[in-house]
């Protein structure tokens, strides 16, 4: 199933930009706890999370792909 594009924002803040998930509430205008549930349905199955600092530090492959992440992320 293809996230929405709340549950991505909520994933590229999280896992690109490494933002907590009271910051992420707050620029989605929901809860803390809908957030953290937000970046559930976009998180890696097991095993293809990116390596280092636990898997963040890059955006996944798939959030480098998207034009609009990449304009966002820079080279």
């Amino acid at each position: 199933m293809k996230p929405t594009p709340t549950e991505r924002a909520a994933y590229v803040l999280r896992e690109a930009f490494d933002h907590p998930y009271q910051q992420i509430a707050e620029v989605l205008e929901t809860g803390q706890a809908n957030a953290r549930q937000l970046v559930q349905p976009g998180a890696p199955t097991p095993g293809r999370r990116a390596a280092g600092a636990g898997g963040r530090g890059r955006a996944p492959a798939a959030a480098r792909s998207d034009p609009y992440v990449s304009s966002l992320l820079g080279p």
